[in-house]
């Protein structure tokens, strides 16, 4: 988890890696998610609600992950 800096309501970003587009599909389904974001509602801890952006690197890391 990243944290934006230098605002006074910073973005909070999570990335995470799946092995196939099903698995991230289910991964917010499951038990320990929903609890993760429902403490996170329930705390009031972000200014705006979170939600899910699927992604694909094009640079960096973990394009280097297969060398391995």
């Amino acid at each position: 988890m990243t944290e934006q800096v230098d605002t006074e309501t910073p973005d909070f970003v999570m990335i995470e890696t799946y092995k196939s587009k099903e698995a991230a599909q289910k991964h917010p389904q499951e038990p320990h998610f929903k609890d993760l974001f429902g403490a996170f509602e329930k705390e009031g801890l972000f200014a705006k609600a979170p939600y899910l952006a699927h992604t694909t690197t094009k640079a960096g890391f973990d394009l280097d992950r297969s060398l391995l």
